[in-house]
């Protein structure tokens, strides 16, 4: 857990972007592809 204030950590290259609270993805996807998910 990062301190507060700290930028988190940016996931690695290719790696699909953590889902956010409350949005459980059942297939994790890279961000890109999630933007028709609304």
């Amino acid at each position: 857990q990062p301190a507060p204030g700290a930028p988190a950590p940016a996931p690695a290259p290719g790696a699909p972007a953590p889902a956010p609270a409350g949005e459980v993805s059942p297939t994790p996807v890279p961000s890109p592809q999630r933007t028709q998910s609304a």
